[in-house]
């Protein structure tokens, strides 16, 4: 079982004069691609009772997730993000709703999550801002950790929601003590670690007990460092139209492979990056989650 902590939301991105409606939340995206890969996956987290929480149920069941602990709230509503795609068809995260359903989730929601040694619990830092569903992400990670569950986190940093940098910075740094393993972006990593390469990253995280890093590069690949081990993965050539949710796409599918084969890191990070290309050629992430056989024909073809 994966399971997948944080915030479902809807992205609003504008593209031109046109606005495409898409859910995600890259704690949903993780869940829902995992799920589309065939391994049994629950996400945890609350959404508002609206017509966008409405939205974000269908996609998440049409996906074949687990809605056990999806929780819905009259009290605040349904987190939305702006983005704006840049010339590049970069992402630039504008603004979300002040106060969403996702920060309230309670402890006493997920006390009774049964984890496993088989496991894996997956989060992000947009919901380790100071609300109760802090408390709640964290009461999970220690619950599963005490069930030798395997933690990972993508800090995935979204300045424009925390409007501190420095209570993010020193919010995501406390929370690197508590897991497995990490994947970072190039860019992240430059913001909490700064003046640092990628080996010595690597060093300061294995210091604090993660076993296993994972950086991605953008156009340049990802490396893996696990074992004293060092591996380079280029990224496959495609025509970028939106690269929303690619690094979720990512790690969704890495974290696939890995609950088959937890030995097996170069293939896994191969099928990432396929997955991570095959989503940057769509618009949105919910309704056009890559498949293996789309994972598969990318690297047969390699683009």
């Amino acid at each position: 079982m994966i399971y997948t902590i944080g915030e479902a939301l809807i992205d609003c991105i504008h593209n031109g004069d046109n606005i495409i409606y898409s859910v995600g939340g890259a704690p949903a995206n993780v869940a829902m691609c995992c799920a589309k890969l065939g391994i049994e996956s629950k996400f945890i987290g609350k959404i508002g009772n609206d017509n966008y929480g409405d939205k974000i149920i269908e996609v998440l069941k049409s996906n074949n997730v687990s809605l056990d602990y999806v929780y819905r709230t009259s009290l605040y509503p349904t987190c939305l993000v702006n983005v704006n795609l840049t010339n590049n068809h970069e992402r630039n995260f504008v603004s979300k709703t002040p106060l969403s359903s996702d920060f309230f989730l309670e402890i006493n929601e997920v006390k009774d999550i049964s984890f496993s040694n088989q496991d894996i619990l997956h989060f992000c830092s947009v919901d380790l801002m100071p609300y109760s569903v802090e408390k709640a992400t964290e009461f999970c990670i220690k619950n599963a950790k005490n069930n030798n569950c395997i933690i990972s986190f993508d800090p995935n940093v979204r300045l424009t929601f925390w409007h501190d940098d420095n209570k993010c910075k020193e919010t995501i740094l406390k929370y690197f003590n508590m897991v497995d393993i990490v994947k970072i972006s190039d860019e992240d990593a430059s913001f909490l670690f700064p003046n640092k390469d990628f080996d010595q990253l690597s060093q300061i995280l294995f210091a604090k007990g993660v076993k296993l890093v994972i950086i991605t590069l953008g156009k340049d690949g990802s490396i893996a460092y696990f074992k004293n081990k060092k591996i380079k993965q280029n990224a496959f050539d495609t025509k970028i139209v939106d690269t929303t949710g690619a690094g979720d796409i990512f790690i969704g599918t890495f974290l696939s492979c890995l609950h088959q084969n937890k030995e097996d890191i170069k293939r896994a990070l191969l099928y990432a990056s396929s997955a991570s290309s095959f989503i940057c050629s769509h618009f949105g992430v919910g309704t056009n989650l890559p498949t293996i056989n789309d994972i598969q024909n990318i690297i047969k073809n390699g683009t």
